[in-house]
């Protein structure tokens, strides 16, 4: 059955991780705060309150360059998560978070801008082709994310990581 569409669009979040370099282990959230952090907002992924698409693809672009490769794992949720998504600590959402979720994408495919190890280098990483569905909450249009890692690294001090959704938006509403 072809997948009715008529709009494809790029919907993106950012954030700066803190001025540390703590190592992660897997299993850790990544956020732009250790305390009081929050998911990160994929504003307007649907047209209307209620409405879904599908994930073509994810890209993450990343500031810093680690030699370390790492492997993340985005959680998309229709429902802002109330648990504290806090860096470098372990992934943790309730159970009635848990229920919320609409597709669980891991990124492991890294794409060196520039191989100068730190902050003075870059890279993106890229899902393999996917198609995950997914439907926003009956009052909201927007997707939240939470980014976990899924191996031990290394990480730059505020290195920014911008996560990009490719969406085709269900128009079959």
């Amino acid at each position: 059955m072809p997948i009715p569409y008529d709009s494809v669009k790029v919907v993106s979040a950012n954030f700066t991780r803190p001025a540390d370099t703590t190592n992660y282990v897997a299993g850790d959230m990544l956020s732009g705060a250790t305390s009081s952090g929050t998911a990160m907002t994929f504003t307007n992924c649907s047209r209307d309150n209620g409405g879904g698409g599908y994930i073509t693809d994810v890209i993450i672009v990343d500031s810093a360059y680690s030699a370390t490769a790492v492997i993340y794992k985005l959680w998309l949720l229709d429902t802002n998560p109330t648990t504290a998504v806090n860096d470098n600590v372990g992934f943790n959402l309730s159970d009635t978070e848990m229920e919320s979720v609409q597709a669980v994408v891991e990124i492991s495919n890294a794409h060196a801008g520039s191989a100068t190890i730190g902050a003075g280098g870059n890279r993106a990483l890229q899902t393999d082709s996917i198609l995950r569905s997914f439907v926003c909450a009956s009052s909201d249009s927007n997707l939240y994310g939470v980014l976990t890692v899924n191996s031990a690294f290394n990480p730059v001090s505020s290195e920014k990581l911008t996560v990009k959704l490719k969406i085709m938006e269900d128009t079959s509403r």
